[in-house]
Order: structure tokens, then C-alpha cells, then sequence
């Protein structure tokens, strides 16, 4: 989570949550991440137990909104306050018992603006076309509208 601050990481782990049915599971969110340098691992469709950490999250996240807020600015500052205590209270096994909040330092590299073109020297370019199509070996494929052409 994040309170501002400018960091991502190096490794999104994720359960196929932010994946489409084209090829490579492409969004353009997931877009967007490689944009950024981040390598986006997805764990075995099935096996929520290859991501403990995020389930674990999940399910305390899920003991905060059982019980919904009155409006939209009650329900944000019990957000803030879940915030402030996982990221700086709470303790974590993963970490000896302590906060995240002490393992945390700013990311060294820094938050482009605009993105740089994303670029894979062993890759081939194929154009993607308005609908998300690309032509190989002469045959029209689906792949996904997150790299469609604009």
C-alpha cells in the first residue's frame, strides 16, 4: 500500500486477478507495469497458498470492511487507519515481528514521467492493430486491446 509516497517494486506477484483472455493475459494495467520495468509473475491458477502473504492480507482487509462505514469519508478514514496500522503497528512474521514501516526505505528508482517505451531486445515488434489483432505468418490473431494501436 501507499500513502503517496513514490515507490513500486520489482516483482508483482498477483492470483490472475489483472489478466485478460488474450494472449500473455495482457491489461493495460499490466501494460503499464512493464512500461515501469515491473516483472509481473502470476501464481498457478488454483493455488492460492503459492501467495500467502496476499491471502493473509485479504482476509484481515475483509475483517475491516464486514462492517461498512456510514458514508464514503467514514468508511476512507477506516482505510487510513487500517493503513496506518498494518503498514506501521502491526507486527509481521515475515519480518521478525516487526512493522513494514522498518523495513521500508524509498525505492532508488525513480517514478519516470512520462514512461519510457517499454524494450526487449530479443523481441520482435509486430504492430497490434485498433480491434487487438496482430498478423503472423499470414494469419490474423487476437492477442489483447491493452497494446492495441491509438
Amino acid at each position: 500500500m501507499t500513502d503517496g509516497r513514490r515507490c513500486y517494486p520489482l516483482t508483482l506477484l498477483d492470483a490472475y486477478s489483472f489478466a485478460s483472455t488474450g494472449a500473455g493475459a495482457l491489461t493495460a494495467l499490466s501494460v503499464w507495469w512493464q512500461k515501469l520495468g515491473i516483472r509481473h509473475d502470476r501464481i498457478t491458477p488454483g493455488k492460492p497458498q503459492e501467495n500467502g502473504r496476499l491471502e493473509r492480507f485479504h482476509r484481515t482487509l475483509a475483517e475491516l470492511v464486514a462492517t461498512p462505514a456510514e458514508d464514503l469519508r467514514g468508511q476512507q478514514r477506516a482505510f487510513d487507519q487500517f493503513r496506518h496500522e498494518y503498514n506501521d503497528q502491526r507486527p509481521h512474521e515475515a519480518l521478525k515481528l516487526r512493522p513494514p514501516l522498518t523495513a521500508y526505505s524509498p525505492s532508488r528508482r525513480r517514478y519516470p514521467r512520462p514512461l519510457d517505451v517499454y524494450d526487449d531486445a530479443d523481441a520482435s515488434s509486430v504492430r497490434v492493430d485498433r480491434t487487438g489483432h496482430i498478423r503472423w505468418e499470414r494469419r490474423r490473431s487476437f492477442v489483447s486491446l491493452a497494446r492495441r494501436s491509438m
